[in-house]
C-alpha cells in the first residue's frame, strides 16, 4: 500500500514537470531554413509594422487557410485551430518561422507564422510557387505537432525507435525528423495543388530556398539536417509518389511514416557518397602532392644543370600543386620555398659574359683600278673564322659585343676577252669591330629559360693585313711581298638568334646571320707595273657561331 502511495506521489511530480514542460516550450519558434531564432516579441513589433510589408500578409494567410482546407479533406481528424502569417523582423538569413504564444505580454494567444519580408520577396525571384513551399513547410510543422517540442519529443522517440535502426534519438536527430516531415508535407501540397509540376523543379525550389540562406550543402545543425539530406530526402518523396502519396490520404500520418521509415536509408546514402566524395578527394589530393614532389626532383636536376629559368618555373609549379594537395609538412614547403629562392638568387644578374666561335662563307665582289680606269677581278671562295664576345643583357633591346674574324682572301685581275688571268693578289685579313645590337631577345622577366628572336647589327670594322703577296703572270714576278694598308670600314647583319640561361643547351645558343661588309684597299709602292693601284671590297657573308661561355 505504501509503495502504491509513494508511486503514485512520483507520478504526480512528474506529470507537474510535465505539464510545466509544456508550458515552456509552447513558447520556442521552430523556424524554417534557419537557424536565427524569433520570440513573441516579434509577433506584437510584425502586428505593427503590417503596414510597411513588402509580401502580402493577407494573401499569405489566405493561402495558409486553404492549404488547411485541403489538407482537413484528406485526413480523418481535422486541423482547427487558425494560423495566423505576419511579416516579422527577425536576424539572421530567416525566411520563415512557426511558433505558438500564450497570451502573455499583451500579445494575443495562437499559432503565428512570421515571415522575413525581403526574403518572400526574393525567393518569388527564383520560382513562382516558391513561397507556397515555404508557408506550406511551416503550417506543416504547425498541424505536425512540432512546436510541443519536450513533451511529445519523448513519447515520439519511443514511437520511431520501432521504425528507425538507430536506436537512440537525440533531440537533434528528432529535430531533423520534423524538418524533413515539415518538407514531405510542402511537397505533397505543391503536388496536389498542380499535378503538372516537374519533380526537378521543386528540387531546384529547395535548392535554391537553400542557396539564398546560404545554407550549408554537407554541414547538419542542431535544428535543421543539411541541405544535402533535404535533397534527397525530396528526391526520394518525389520518385514514390506515385505508390505512397497520390491516393493523399491521410497525408499527416503517411508523411510522418514515410520521412520516419527512410531516414536512414537517406543518412547511409548520404554517408557512402560522402566517404566516396571523401576518397576521390584524399586521392586528388595524393595525386597533387606526388606531383609536387616530382616536379620539385626535375627542378632540382634542371637546377644543376644550370637551367634556371626551367627551374624556376617547375619550382613555383611544385608549390601549387602542393597548395592543391591539402595536406603538407611546413618542412616540404619550406624546402621548395628556400630552392626556389636560391634558384631565382642565381640569376638576378641580368648581364652574363658571352662567348660565341663562329664561322662562316665569305663571297666577295672586288674592285680594282688603276688611274681611276677600272680593272676586272675575279676572286676565290674564302673562309671566315674567329669569334664575338661581350656582355648579354637580358632585359635590353640594344646591346654591343666585340667581334675578330680572320680571313685569307685571292684575287685575279684579268685582261681581254678571254678573260686571262694576269695578276694574283694573296692575303691575310684580320678583322675587328664593335656590334651594335638591336634584339627582340629582351625580355624584363629574367628567369626566362630561353627565347629566339630576330637580331640586326651594325659595325665599324677595322681591317689589318697581313703577309699579303703578289705575282704577276706577264712579267713572271711571283708571290712578291707587297703592302696593303690597314683601312676602315663598316658591316651591316641581319639574322636570328636563339638564347638561352643554360649554356650547354643542344641547339639552345647559336647565331646564323647574314652581313655585308665593306672596305677599302689601299697599296703601297710595291706594284711597280700599276700606277694609283686601288681596290674596294663588297663582301657577303653568312655566319654561324655558337655559345661556348
Amino acid at each position: 500500500m505504501k509503495f502504491k502511495v509513494f508511486y503514485l506521489v512520483i507520478l504526480t511530480i512528474t506529470f507537474i514537470r510535465l505539464e510545466a514542460s509544456f508550458a515552456q516550450e509552447r513558447s520556442k519558434p521552430l523556424p524554417a531554413f534557419s537557424t536565427a531564432q524569433c520570440n513573441c516579441e516579434a509577433v506584437k513589433i510584425a502586428t505593427d509594422s503590417l503596414q510597411y510589408s513588402l509580401y502580402e500578409a493577407t494573401k499569405a494567410e489566405s493561402f495558409v487557410t486553404k492549404l488547411i482546407q485541403l489538407l482537413n479533406k484528406n485526413q480523418l481528424k481535422p486541423f482547427t485551430e487558425r494560423i495566423r502569417v505576419l511579416p516579422g523582423s527577425c536576424a539572421g538569413n530567416l525566411v520563415a518561422l512557426a511558433t505558438i504564444c500564450d497570451g502573455a505580454r499583451n500579445i494575443e494567444k495562437g499559432r503565428y507564422i512570421l515571415y522575413n519580408n525581403k526574403a518572400m520577396t526574393d525567393i518569388l525571384d527564383l520560382d513562382i510557387d516558391a513561397d507556397q513551399f515555404v508557408l506550406a513547410h511551416e503550417v506543416g510543422h504547425h498541424t505536425h505537432n512540432h512546436l510541443h517540442f519536450t513533451g511529445i519529443g519523448r513519447e515520439a522517440k519511443e514511437l520511431l525507435k520501432t521504425g528507425i535502426k538507430d536506436k537512440i534519438i537525440s533531440d537533434e536527430k528528432l529535430r531533423h525528423i520534423q524538418e524533413l516531415e515539415a518538407d514531405a508535407l510542402a511537397i505533397w501540397f505543391l503536388k496536389l495543388n498542380n499535378p503538372k509540376i516537374a519533380d526537378t523543379k521543386i528540387v531546384d525550389m529547395i535548392t535554391g530556398i537553400c542557396n539564398l540562406i546560404k545554407a550549408d550543402e554537407k554541414t547538419s545543425f542542431r535544428t535543421h539536417p543539411s541541405f544535402d539530406i533535404r535533397k534527397r530526402m525530396a528526391e526520394k518523396i518525389l520518385k514514390n509518389w506515385e505508390t505512397v502519396f497520390k491516393t493523399s490520404q491521410e497525408p499527416q500520418f503517411k508523411t510522418k511514416k514515410f520521412v520516419e521509415e527512410e531516414l536512414d536509408s537517406v543518412l547511409i546514402a548520404a554517408h557512402e557518397a560522402d566517404i566516396t566524395e571523401i576518397e576521390m578527394k584524399l586521392r586528388k589530393q595524393a595525386f597533387h602532392h606526388l606531383k609536387a614532389v616530382n616536379l620539385s626532383d626535375s627542378a632540382k636536376i634542371l637546377n644543376h644543370s644550370g637551367d634556371y629559368g626551367r627551374a624556376i618555373e617547375l619550382y613555383n609549379e611544385a608549390l601549387s600543386e602542393l597548395e592543391l594537395s591539402g595536406f603538407y609538412t611546413n618542412e616540404e614547403k619550406l624546402n621548395i620555398s628556400e630552392q626556389l629562392k636560391a634558384c631565382q638568387g642565381k640569376i638576378k644578374i641580368t648581364r652574363f659574359f658571352v662567348f660565341y666561335p663562329l664561322v662562316g662563307v665569305n663571297y666577295i665582289l672586288p674592285k680594282f683600278s688603276s688611274n681611276n680606269k677600272p680593272i676586272d677581278a675575279a676572286f676565290k671562295h674564302s673562309i671566315i673564322v674567329g669569334f664575338r664576345a661581350g656582355l648579354y643583357n637580358w632585359t635590353r633591346k640594344i646591346w654591343s659585343e666585340v667581334f675578330v674574324n680572320y680571313s685569307k682572301q685571292e684575287f685575279y685581275t684579268l685582261t681581254n676577252k678571254a678573260r686571262n688571268s694576269v695578276e694574283y693578289f694573296a692575303f691575310n685579313q684580320l678583322t675587328t669591330g664593335v656590334n651594335l645590337i638591336f634584339s627582340s631577345l629582351a625580355n624584363s622577366k629574367p628567369s626566362l629559360n630561353w627565347k629566339t628572336g630576330i637580331i640586326a647589327t651594325a659595325a665599324p670594322t677595322y681591317h689589318y693585313f697581313f703577309r699579303n703577296t703578289y705575282s704577276n703572270y706577264i712579267t713572271q714576278e711571283y708571290n712578291k711581298a707587297i703592302e696593303i694598308v690597314p683601312s676602315i670600314g663598316f658591316a651591316l647583319g641581319l639574322g636570328i638568334e636563339k638564347i638561352s640561361r643554360k649554356r650547354k643547351k643542344v641547339l639552345g645558343n647559336f647565331r646564323i646571320i647574314a652581313n655585308y661588309n665593306y672596305q677599302n684597299l689601299k697599296f703601297g709602292d710595291m706594284v711597280p707595273v700599276r700606277d694609283e693601284f686601288k681596290g674596294r671590297l663588297n663582301q657577303f657573308s653568312i655566319n654561324l657561331s655558337y655559345r661556348q661561355w
